[in-house]
């Protein structure tokens, strides 16, 4: 079952010994399944959209 939820992430991307920040905010869902959680939501990035995966499990966390 998907659970509707707020998403807000603060990046920081170094660049030639320069740091930018970007905040972001937008919904998502959430899904547990097979022993795991699941964060979903979507990205614009310049003139795309970036469909954004993290699983989460016990030990980890992927960005995929």
């Amino acid at each position: 079952m998907n659970q509707n939820i707020r998403i807000q992430t603060l990046q920081t991307i170094e660049r030639d010994d320069e740091f930018d920040e970007f905040e972001f905010e937008t919904d998502g869902t959430w899904q547990e399944k097979r022993n795991a959680e699941f964060i979903r939501y979507d990205e614009q990035v310049e003139d795309l959209t970036v469909h954004i995966t993290l699983k989460i499990q016990e030990d980890e966390v992927r960005l995929m």
